[in-house]
C-alpha cells in the first residue's frame, strides 16, 4: 500500500495520504480513469483504520504503525472538519482540494463516514494522547446527534446534503430517508466510545437508541445475517440488490465488527463486567512475547485479570501491557485470557 498508493510529498508532510486509485498498467494515481485520477477520499484514507492498521499495530506493537495512525490522524482532523457544513468533506484532489462534484456524491455527506470519523479518532486518542483528536471525534459526534439521527425511532439515515435547502434552511435527505445497515453500526459503536470516554448521557442514550433500532428492524429472524435496508420505520427495503444478503459491498465485515465491538465496550466500559478471549497461538509463537490486547481503549481502565494455557493457570503476563509471555514449546497450546476493569 505505501509503496503503491502512498503521496510521498515530501515537500508538505499534510500533502500526504493514500489515494483512492491507480491505473492497473502504470500504478499511478494520475493515470486512473475519469473522476478517480487523483484523488484521495475517506475509504482510501481513514476506512482501513478499524479494518486493520490498527490491529496490526495492537499485535506487533511496530512504532511505524503507531505514526502511521498518526500521520492519517492529523490529516483526517486538517482536512475533513468542513466550518461551512455540519458533515465532514469525504472528497478530495491530489493537494486536499474539497472534490464536490464526484459521480453520485457531489455535495453530500454519507452519515456513516461521519460517524465513523468519530469513532476513530476517538480510538486514536486512546493510542496517542492527542486531545485533538478528541476534539474532532466529539465535534462529528455532536452534528450527528442534531443531522444525522432519528431521534424519534432511533438509529441513522443514510445521505444528507451537505448544505442547507435555500427555501426551508433544513439539511434535506438525499433520494430517500432508508437506513443502510453499514452505517448503524458506526452510530452505534461511536457513541459507545464517546460516552466510555466522556461520560456524557447524550452518547449513551443515542448508542442505545440506535442499538434498540438495530435489532428490531435489521435482524433477519426467519432467514439469517442482517437486511442490507431498512425504511425510515424499521420496515426491511428488499427491491434489487437491497434484498440480497451479500453483493459488491456487503459481506459479513460490518455484523461481525458490530457484535465484537458492542460486546467489548459493553462489558468493559459500561458494564463493568469481564470478558474472555481465546487465542490459537501458532507454533513460532512459543518463547516470545504475545500480545493480547483486542482494541484500542481508554489507557489504565482495563487490563488482564487472569490467563490460562492449555487449560492450567498461567501467570508469566503484564496486565496493564496486554502482555503474556509464552513458554517454548513442542505444540502449540490454546491460549485464555481474562480482561477486566483494572480496579
Amino acid at each position: 500500500m505505501d509503496d503503491t498508493y502512498w503521496d510521498a510529498a515530501k515537500d508538505n508532510p499534510l500533502k500526504q495520504g493514500y489515494f483512492s486509485h491507480v491505473h492497473p498498467g502504470t500504478l499511478k494515481p494520475e493515470d486512473a480513469s475519469g473522476q478517480n485520477a487523483n484523488r484521495k477520499n475517506w475509504n482510501s484514507v481513514g476506512d482501513h483504520l478499524p479494518a486493520y492498521l490498527e490491529n496490526l499495530y495492537l499485535g506487533t506493537r511496530d512504532p511505524q504503525f503507531l505514526k502511521r495512525l498518526q500521520q492519517l490522524g492529523a490529516l483526517i482532523a486538517t482536512h475533513f472538519p468542513d466550518p461551512k457544513s455540519p458533515f465532514v468533506n469525504e472528497r478530495f484532489f491530489a493537494d486536499w482540494t474539497p472534490d464536490h462534484g464526484y459521480a453520485w456524491q457531489q455535495n453530500r455527506g454519507v452519515i456513516g463516514h461521519n460517524l465513523k470519523i468519530a469513532w476513530c479518532l476517538t480510538r486514536l486518542y486512546h493510542l496517542t494522547g492527542d486531545r485533538q483528536f478528541l476534539k474532532v471525534a466529539q465535534e462529528c459526534g455532536d452534528q450527528m446527534l442534531l443531522f444525522g439521527q432519528d431521534g424519534r425511532r432511533g438509529g441513522w439515515y443514510d445521505v444528507i446534503e451537505r448544505l442547507p435547502d435555500p427555501e426551508t434552511g433544513r439539511y434535506e435527505l438525499t433520494w430517500h430517508d432508508r437506513k443502510a445497515w453499514w452505517q448503524q453500526e458506526q452510530g452505534i459503536l461511536a457513541n459507545y466510545i464517546l460516552h466510555a470516554e466522556t461520560g456524557d448521557q447524550k452518547y449513551l442514550a443515542s448508542a442505545r437508541a440506535g442499538a434498540a433500532f438495530y435489532n428490531m428492524a435489521f435482524l433477519d429472524r426467519d432467514d439469517g445475517d442482517v437486511f442490507f435496508d431498512v425504511q425510515a420505520d424499521g420496515t426491511p427495503y428488499l427491491l434489487g440488490d437491497r434484498g440480497d444478503k451479500g453483493s459488491h459491498s456487503k459481506s459479513g465485515y460490518h455484523n461481525m465488527e458490530l457484535t465484537y465491538f458492542a460486546h467489548l465496550y459493553t462489558n468493559l466500559l459500561l458494564k463493568k463486567r469481564p470478558v474472555v478471549l481465546h487465542f490459537a497461538p501458532c507454533l513460532e509463537a512459543g518463547g516470545k512475547t504475545f500480545q493480547v490486547q483486542p482494541i484500542s481503549l481508554p489507557p489504565g481502565r482495563v487490563g488482564i485479570a487472569s490467563v490460562t494455557l492449555g487449560g492450567k493457570p498461567w501467570t508469566n503476563f503484564d496486565a496493564k501491557a496486554f502482555t503474556v509471555v509464552l513458554p517454548q514449546w513442542q505444540q502449540p497450546e490454546l491460549l485464555t485470557v481474562t480482561l477486566a476493569p483494572l480496579p
